[in-house]
Parts: C-alpha cells; sequence; structure tokens
C-alpha cells in the first residue's frame, strides 16, 4: 500500500508525529499558496520534557525500540551539547545522558549505524546572529543508543577539524568526506572502522572533485550529500562542478577500503540543474532523489523565481557505476518551491516538509515513487516555513523537530505538534 493511500485510512496507521513551530499557513505576503487543504490534520502535543528549539541538529530513528534520537545543534540564541529522545506511541521525551558528549556544536558531520550514532567537527558561531564559525572543530563522541552512553573518537589518524563535512555509515564504518576549513573547502576523506578493535581512522583516496561553496552563510551553503549503494559511496553537489547543472561523483569500494577508488564524476547532460538547499535523499537500489532548492548563491528571500520546484532521480548501476538522470517535476496547486527543507524517503516515496518558501506556506508535499503524482499535505496548523529541520520516517510517519526561525519567535518555545491522517 502506497503512503497516499495509508493516509487516507485513518485506521491503519498510528499516530504520525511531528514537533514543530506552529502558525497559520500563507498569513505573509511574497508568494501564492495553493487553494483548498490538503490530507491529514494537526494537534499540539505536550512541552514536558521537550528539549529546546534548534537547528542543524542531528536526528535519527533507532528502530529497535522505535525511538527518535536529537542531538546538538544551535538554538535561538547559542550553540547546543544536550539530546533528548522522543518515544511516539506515548508522545514522551527523555533526556540523553550528558556524561561524555560532544561539547556545543553546530553544522557538525554525523551518521548512523543502526546502534552507533557518530558525531564529528562543526563549529561554533561568533554570535547567534551570525553565522559565521567562530571555532573550528575537530573532535566528537560515538553515543551507543542501547546503552545510552557516550565515548571518545579515537585519537589517531583522526581528520583535521572541519564543518559541513559530509557523512554516511556503510555497515560499521562511517565515512567522512569534504567539509569547509579556516582555508576553505577541504579535499580529503576518511573512513572510521567501528568493527575494528580497537575503533580505527583510515584515510581515502581523495575527496569527490565536485564543487562546493565556502561562503560561510547557510543561504549559500551547498554542503556534499553523501551516500551509498551495495558496492561504492555516492556524492552529489547542489553546484556541481561551477557550471549550470548538479554533478554527482562514485567511489568504489573495491575488495577492501584501502584499495577502492579514485572518485569518478558524472558528465550528463541529463542531470538537473544547479541549485543550493535542494532536499537529497537515498531511496535505495543504487538509486538517489534530489527536489527543490533555490537558485545558487543567492540569498532565500521572497522572490519566487529564486526558487525550483523540480528535481530528479539518479541511478548509479551496479559494477559499471554508470550513472543516469531521470527528472521530475512539481504540479501548479499542488507541491510548493522551497529551499532548505526536511525530506525522507518513506520506501515508496519522497515526503518533504517545511523549509523555506516564498510564500511562506510551509506545510508538506508527499511524491509516489510508482505513479509520479504528487500530494499535499495539509497547511492548517501546519509546520512553519523554517529552515534545517531534522526529520525522520519511522516506518509509519514522520517526526520533524525544529528549523531555523527568527528571534522574535524564540519565546514561543518547542512548539509541538501531532499530524493525523
Amino acid at each position: 500500500m502506497g503512503v497516499v493511500a495509508s493516509m487516507q485510512r485513518t485506521a491503519e496507521l498510528v499516530l504520525l508525529v511531528a514537533v514543530v513551530l506552529f502558525a497559520s499557513a500563507c498569513d505573509e505576503p511574497g508568494g501564492a499558496c495553493p487553494p483548498g487543504d490538503g490530507l491529514g490534520s494537526w494537534s499540539a502535543t505536550t512541552r514536558e520534557g521537550s528539549p529546546v528549539h534548534r537547528h542543524h541538529h542531528a536526528t535519527v530513528y533507532e528502530r529497535t525500540t522505535d525511538r527518535v534520537i536529537i542531538w546538538g545543534g544551535a538554538g535561538d540564541t547559542a550553540e547546543l551539547a544536550d539530546g533528548a529522545i522522543y518515544n511516539p506511541r506515548d508522545d514522551t521525551w527523555e533526556a540523553l545522558p550528558t556524561e561524555g558528549a560532544p561539547s556545543a556544536r553546530t553544522q557538525f558531520a554525523h551518521a548512523f549505524t543502526g546502534r552507533y550514532l557518530v558525531i564529528f567537527g562543526g563549529m561554533r558561531r561568533v554570535t547567534s546572529e551570525e553565522e559565521r564559525p567562530g571555532e573550528i572543530l575537530g573532535d566528537g563522541a560515538i553515543l551507543d543508543v542501547t546503552t545510552l552512553t557516550w565515548s571518545p573518537l579515537p585519537v589517531e589518524g583522526i581528520p583535521p577539524p572541519r564543518y559541513r563535512a559530509a557523512a554516511t555509515a556503510v555497515g560499521a564504518r562511517v565515512f567522512v568526506v569534504g567539509g569547509l576549513d579556516a582555508d576553505g573547502v577541504r579535499g580529503d576523506a576518511h573512513v572510521l572502522d567501528l568493527g575494528a578493535v580497537p575503533p580505527a581512522w583510515r584515510g581515502l583516496r581523495g575527496a569527490p572533485p565536485l564543487t562546493t561553496s565556502d561562503d560561510p552563510l547557510p543561504y549559500a551553503a551547498e554542503p556534499l550529500f553523501l551516500s551509498h549503494n551495495d558496492v561504492a559511496l555516492v556524492a552529489i553537489s547542489g553546484v556541481g562542478t561551477g557550471g549550470p547543472t548538479m554533478r554527482a561523483a562514485v567511489y568504489p569500494l573495491g575488495a577492501g577500503i584501502e584499495v577502492g577508488g579514485p572518485w569518478s564524476v558524472d558528465d550528463s547532460p541529463q542531470a538537473p540543474p544547479a541549485r543550493s538547499g535542494a532536499v537529497m535523499v537515498t531511496v535505495g537500489g543504487g538509486r538517489f532523489m534530489v527536489y527543490g532548492g533555490h537558485a545558487p548563491h543567492l540569498e532565500a528571500g521572497d522572490d519566487a523565481r529564486q526558487y525550483i520546484d523540480d528535481g530528479a532521480l539518479l541511478t548509479v548501476t551496479p559494477g559499471s557505476n554508470a550513472m543516469t538522470w531521470e527528472q521530475v517535476t512539481g504540479v501548479d496547486g499542488v507541491s510548493v518551491p522551497r529551499a532548505y527543507a526536511g525530506g525522507v524517503w518513506t520506501g515508496d516515496g519522497l515526503m518533504v516538509v517545511g523549509g523555506r518558501d516564498p510564500g511562506h506556506c510551509g506545510g508538506g508535499v508527499f511524491w509516489d515513487y510508482n505513479s509520479r503524482q504528487w500530494t499535499r499535505l495539509t497547511y492548517a496548523n501546519g509546520p512553519r516555513a523554517g529552515r534545517f529541520p531534522g526529520v525522520a520516517w519511522t516506518g509509519v510517519g514522520l517526526v520533524v523537530f525544529g528549523g531555523m526561525r527568527p528571534l522574535t519567535q524564540s519565546t514561543l518555545g518547542p512548539v509541538g505538534g501531532v499530524w493525523r491522517p
């Protein structure tokens, strides 16, 4: 059964939980929102035990116990060094332990193996109003989600300090690629082998030869998206190789980490136009999807012409690692062009929530992989158009927390809600 059909059968679904900032939709000028309403409804959730509002934080779903874990990020006035566990079954929060946890930070690399959440690098801002890094970090820690204990990262071979690095987990290995430091874009890649005794860092054969922005402002930043199929790492850059289109690169893992590579770059003219702030997700089966964003190197504002309502599916063929693109277009009156939204792959489609859009519509949409059709989620009392929210798909529902918001709204606290189909 597809996600859209499931939404229409309330009795067959548990509550879908999202912790978001509420506001009425489309109450500000700057763009046109689709008329009418969409699927589902939002209602308030308890604030008891909720962590403070934040953005640029780690958000992962732990399947075994059906929990969503968040950690770190930037709060309304400072970076954060705390986290919490949300239990969607009984609508409760539990604080994560702080002993052994990393120091406060934002824009760090993180990856989840299913048991271990790895935090590395990141930065602390000059002030809460400026996104320029005041301190760039080169440490981190590992959270064992089964015991809820932190342990330090191995020091020997640890990558140099950086922020906005990309990371992904392949089994018990966590790959860290690229990022920024005080001198600009990093051109290296590393892997942390958690299966080794003791865990150990190793180097890869360079970072993918793709363009990334070294502009410190978040709207200009375009970190790499890093994922994998069964035999290779896959990196995608929204600003491509400095040309008019996005670009992807593949790193074959081969028989072992040390003998893998080198990177090969896609040069297909079918690649979608370059963009910043796109949603990028792993589909599975060697497929990856990008959607939305806005014109690169421009600040996200209220000019609808800056925003993009299309995307593409990237297929990486196993063995040859050949890369092909399939275009995906939005639908007027259903999807809303947006940037810096939260996106998840549900198993049968892409769900996009929040972000920044010219009409300040917020809400969300779902794209069904089999039918290639868009369906709009409700706007009523839905999530405000916040940038950089944390999102996680639980298998039956969507969990969203936080997102960048104006300081004038900081007194509202971490307003939450439940979305029912």
